[in-house]
């Protein structure tokens, strides 16, 4: 009998986890873990062949949860599944945005055929790894991209651009506030690969500047990635960003490896999508 691919269901709900681990325990070797948007879990996915991450109503820890794995996720090509309790378009917008291999809405009488076809599907799509060499070279993928940094603190936008000086052919523009952001890319929207978006800046803030690029007619203004900069990642604070059309979210203070992996991995995304 050919071994059970492994399944790591992440969620803070013990009646949920236990839940779906009886619901597809058949099919799969499944483990869990109580994970918290403070603690997602990140360990367990060393030997996980998929993740499920259940959306619990008005809770979108499993937004910020995801945020918080994607990059081991990505390294590993495992697949990560969203498991909502309704059908919910925005929330399959937003799954989607965050990175989700898939969207499934649970059946209320416990029924897991669909899930089990999903993830069944998702395993099956999985990539080998790629070798060390092949792996996303920042020098590579962000030569000759422009990013779009709107940070209303001097000393914040120093930062970021100390961070990022020794990347050969990347250029930053930088914006101080929400309306100079949305001035600039309107100005050149074809220019930009990414832009980093501050949330609370005077007169128009982070949120408000990303709705009025997504309701721009201009090339570029649906399908560039917007991140968020935030000390605030709690469920309601990523369902408001995301919400207002941002893809992701950098949690203050931003780490070096952090911002150098995330921007990277978003322009790559745009270059060979």
């Amino acid at each position: 009998m050919p071994k059970k691919k492994r399944v790591l269901v992440i969620c803070g709900d013990p009646r949920l986890l236990a839940e779906i681990k009886a619901a597809i325990m058949r099919d799969f070797d499944v483990s869990i873990a109580s994970g918290s948007p403070a603690s997602p879990g990140e360990t367990d996915l060393n030997n996980a062949d998929a993740v499920v991450l259940p959306v619990c109503g008005a809770d979108k820890a499993a937004f910020v949860i995801s945020q918080r794995i994607n990059q081991k996720a990505r390294e590993k090509n495992i697949p990560v599944l969203f498991l909502a309790e309704r059908d919910d378009a925005g929330d399959e917008r937003a799954a989607f945005a965050m990175g989700a291999s898939d969207y499934c809405v649970r059946r209320k009488d416990g029924g897991a055929s669909a899930l089990v076809s999903r993830l069944n599907l998702r395993i099956s799509e999985r990539l080998p790894l790629r070798g060390e060499e092949n792996k996303l070279s920042p020098n590579s993928v962000l030569a000759g991209k422009s990013i779009l940094i709107a940070e209303d603190v001097e000393i914040n936008r120093e930062l970021i651009g100390a961070m990022l000086s020794d990347i050969k052919g990347l250029t930053l523009v930088f914006a101080c506030d929400g309306r100079e952001a949305v001035e600039k890319f309107s100005s050149a929207p074809g220019k930009f690969s990414l832009i980093l978006m501050d949330i609370h800046m005077p007169g128009t803030d982070g949120l408000e500047a990303a709705r009025e690029i997504r309701r721009l007619t201009c090339q570029n203004a649906r399908a560039i990635p917007i991140v968020a900069l935030t000390a605030n990642t709690g469920g309601e604070d990523v369902a408001l960003l995301l919400e207002a059309g941002m893809n992701g979210f950098l949690q203050k203070p931003v780490d070096y490896e952090t911002l150098l992996n995330t921007i990277t991995e978003y322009c790559a995304i745009v270059a060979y999508s």
